[in-house]
């Protein structure tokens, strides 16, 4: 690769990362019974986080959080419109959480000049943040969002022995 070439890569490296960040904020997985997996991880010594509800749940971890939200609410936002599009229906999505809506729109526009097919477009959220669900080729669903009072970080939750400190 010339040096030029190498330079270009860098510089769409370094403007993609600034457009969607390579973090990982929220794993949520879609159930039929929030309450019954909100016990589970419970169980496992995870510490909840908020009061417990029928509808949603989250965990605080190391790195990403986990949540759980009902395939009622999550139906009509993310897994019908998955479907829609051809892809199988979701279990789970992966989010990335950025520091204000403005880079929302900005992190799904730079997933669909690399080929994410769109399911929601942004736009602005009941609870006061702003999100969007896209695609992957391979047909996860992730979800850029921007909640407010949210605080994002960048440090790997994990380094392996390879990557650079």
């Amino acid at each position: 690769m010339s040096a030029t070439m190498a330079a270009a890569a860098v510089a769409t490296h370094e403007e993609n990362r600034t457009v969607l960040p390579p973090r990982l904020s929220v794993v949520t997985l879609f159930t039929d019974d929030v309450p019954g997996l909100r016990r589970f991880y419970e169980g496992l010594g995870w510490p909840h986080a908020g009061p417990p509800r029928d509808d949603h749940a989250a965990f605080t971890m190391g790195g990403a959080a986990l949540a759980l939200w009902t395939l009622d609410e999550a139906g009509p936002e993310v897994v019908a419109p998955v479907r829609a599009l051809g892809h199988p229906a979701p279990t789970a999505t992966l989010a990335v959480n950025v520091r204000s809506g403005e880079e929302v729109d900005a992190a799904v526009e730079a997933a669909r000049r690399a080929g994410a097919t769109i399911v929601t477009e942004p736009e602005d959220k009941p609870w006061g943040g702003r999100s969007a669900v896209f695609c992957d080729p391979g047909g996860t669903a992730w979800e850029v969002t921007w909640a407010p009072g949210a605080t994002v970080g960048d440090e790997p939750a994990v380094r392996w022995g390879h990557d650079p400190a």
